[in-house]
């Protein structure tokens, strides 16, 4: 049920990540900051993209950024510190309740827990036969 509302919080802000771009206007960065921020309180899997949207803006602008350090600099602030207005009474409440700033406790262990047993169980482990359908099996030592 989350899914829906956390892809679309999420497109929301990369639509308007975009409109940033396009008009160059702050408060679009705001607002993207802060409906990824809801998409991670809806759904964890989204943290890491404020870092990629970081990345892209400095790797766009990379030979005008040091012109304009400044500038940059304060896009880059305005990106994360209205992210974290958004997560952080969230971080907050888990610090208090558990001594512990964490959004989700899950991390890495969900996706072992959530797709490789699922997987494992399945039975289904490739033979050579359907290794031979796909190119980059050229080598039929090379077996899973």
């Amino acid at each position: 049920m989350s899914d829906a509302l956390a892809s679309f919080l999420f497109f929301i802000s990369l639509a308007a990540f975009l409109h940033f771009y396009k008009n160059k206007k702050i408060i679009y960065l705001a607002a993207s900051g802060i409906f990824l921020g809801l998409s991670t309180l809806t759904r964890p899997a989204t943290q890491a993209v404020v870092f990629i949207f970081m990345l892209f803006i400095i790797l766009a602008n990379w030979k005008r950024l040091r012109e304009k350090k400044v500038y940059f600099a304060k896009v880059i602030a305005v990106l994360f510190f209205s992210y974290t207005l958004a997560v952080l009474p969230w971080s907050i409440r888990n610090y208090v309740q558990f001594k512990d700033w964490r959004l989700s406790p899950e991390l890495g262990f969900s996706i072992y827990n959530y797709a490789a047993v699922p997987f494992l169980e399945s039975n289904f482990y490739p033979d050579k036969e359907y290794l031979d359908k796909f190119s980059c099996f050229k080598d039929k030592n090379q077996l899973i």
